[in-house]
Parts: C-alpha cells; sequence; structure tokens
C-alpha cells in the first residue's frame, strides 16, 4: 500500500463503512510480483491539476516500463 486516504476527507458515502479496527482506504498500491500498479484516483472534474498527482502518475507509468 502505497497511498491511502485521510479519514477525515472519505466521501459521505463510504464513512459508515469505515472501522476503527482498519481505517485504512488505500487508493494506490503495487503488486510487484507481478509488477502491477493500481491507483484509484484521478476522477472528477479536478482531474491532472495536481502536479503532486501528476507527478505520481508519471513515475507509475515510468516504473512499469522499466525491463528491470
Amino acid at each position: 500500500m502505497l497511498l491511502t486516504l485521510d479519514p477525515a476527507r472519505y466521501p459521505l458515502g463510504i464513512k459508515g463503512l469505515i472501522t476503527e479496527k482498519d481505517p485504512d482506504v488505500p487508493v494506490v498500491w503495487t503488486k510487484t510480483n507481478f509488477k502491477m500498479l493500481y491507483m484509484n484516483m484521478g476522477h472528477g472534474d479536478k482531474v491532472f491539476t495536481s502536479a503532486t498527482q501528476n507527478k505520481l502518475f508519471e513515475n507509475g507509468i515510468l516504473w512499469l516500463l522499466r525491463q528491470n
């Protein structure tokens, strides 16, 4: 797991599904033995307006393209 949501910023629809036992909602993770990268972000009217998010996408794509 590389990135989770801040509990204070959960969308209204999932606030009731989060438990104190497992408060993390992963939005970016890898499965390195399969060279997989999952990013659950980039939805809405502010897609690609964050330099930090764009750098994450760029670095993720470069990692996936590496041969080693």
